[in-house]
């Protein structure tokens, strides 16, 4: 699995988590994850595992494809990296993605 999709299951699970206004103590006290676990994924520093993930699903009755509808078996990097990409502008003020779209039209 490359960094890109690594790095969007991790934004994903963090923009989940600040969606339900929960502070990472509590979402980690219902899905019965360790703190230090939750901060290392939101931070992209350490993958999810394969438990951590399912508790997270089960524990906010979640479909999956609510955090994985992005790995799909013909998708290739450059897809992962667009997918990225949309992950950080959705958390972004309307002043900044103004300005991005500003730097990619003079980008072409």
């Amino acid at each position: 699995m490359n960094a890109e999709i690594k790095k969007l299951l991790c934004l994903r699970i963090k923009n989940f988590r600040e969606s339900t206004k929960l502070s990472q103590e509590k979402f980690c006290e219902k899905a019965e994850i360790d703190v230090r676990t939750m901060s290392n994924i939101e931070n992209c520093r350490s993958f999810p595992s394969f438990e951590t993930v399912c508790s997270i699903i089960n524990a906010y009755k979640l479909e999956p494809n609510k955090l994985l509808d992005f790995i799909k078996y013909d998708k290739t990097e450059e897809d992962a990296l667009d997918l990225l990409i949309l992950e950080y502008l959705k958390k972004c003020p309307d002043g900044v993605k103004r300005k991005v779209v500003d730097l990619l039209e003079e980008l072409k």
